[in-house]
């Protein structure tokens, strides 16, 4: 079974999948191995069905769906296992927002130079955490006010705008803490770790009083939709967030609370 964990990873590799994407899929195949224990060419169409109908939940169904079907595909050459197995409808729940007031609020519990100036960058850029974490000295450029970041999710490079707020931080951040190579350092790594990144900005917004389920992606969300209320075009905003499709970008105009408050209800012409 470990060829076949080992060919796997070398045929996405050869195709420029991310370290990310590998070490997930990697995963998923180890187990689905596991729990069959025969030669994968022997597992029928229905056996994966009924696999894949057992999963927990709808993240880690997708997740399965993805590694074997490219398992299938690129190492046993029996792409038509998969011919009638699709992905599943995409759930339309929308994260709960923050005001900007919130942020604001957000922002002040902050006590700790360096993580104030991870939150301006997740707020300011509405950059992934994967390419916080990746961050780079050499990727700042107060020359031509922007941030560089090379290689984001589906290995593509983007620009995206540095503000005089936020660079005035990274200096202040800079000169106390002298990072190495990486933008931000972790007490014993070169990089900052996700998981401190959490867990800061979780306790940061129960010291803030703020009720809703704050994390990093949230600010990415934030930053999206505050650009939208304040006029921002659709378009430039998905260039910012490194969106494959419009489609993906149109979401932050439902996420919108002033757009909804906006509307004159049907009860005002009574």
């Amino acid at each position: 079974m470990i060829q076949y964990i080992q060919i796997f990873e070398d045929e996405l590799r050869d195709r420029n999948y991310s370290e990310n994407t590998i070490s997930s899929y990697r995963s998923v195949l180890s187990q689905f191995l596991a729990d069959f224990d025969t030669e994968p060419e022997y597992i029928s169409e229905k056996e994966i069905k009924i696999y894949l109908r057992n999963s927990k939940s709808q993240s880690l169904l997708k997740q399965r769906i993805g590694a074997l079907k490219r398992f299938y595909q690129y190492v046993m050459k029996q792409p038509l296992k998969f011919k009638y197995i699709d992905y599943p409808r995409p759930e339309e729940r929308l994260p709960e927002i923050l005001s900007q007031a919130e942020v604001k609020r957000l922002f002040e519990a902050c006590s700790n130079l360096k993580h104030l100036a991870i939150l301006y960058i997740f707020y300011s850029t509405g950059m992934r955490k994967s390419e916080l974490i990746n961050l780079k000295i050499t990727d700042i450029d107060s020359e031509q006010m922007i941030i560089r970041i090379e290689q984001g999710k589906g290995k593509k490079d983007r620009n995206v705008p540095l503000s005089e707020k936020t660079l005035k931080i990274l200096r202040k951040y800079y000169r106390k803490y002298k990072p190495n190579y990486y933008l931000f350092n972790g007490q014993f790594s070169n990089q900052y770790s996700a998981e401190s990144i959490r867990n800061f900005i979780k306790d940061y917004a129960e010291k803030a009083g703020i009720r809703k389920r704050v994390y990093p992606h949230l600010l990415r969300h934030c930053n999206a939709t505050h650009l939208y209320e304040s006029g921002t075009d659709l378009s430039v905003i998905q260039d910012l967030l490194g969106h494959r499709q419009i489609k993906t970008t149109k979401r932050y105009a439902r996420m919108s609370i002033k757009r909804i408050s906006a509307v004159v209800t049907p009860d005002n012409f009574i």
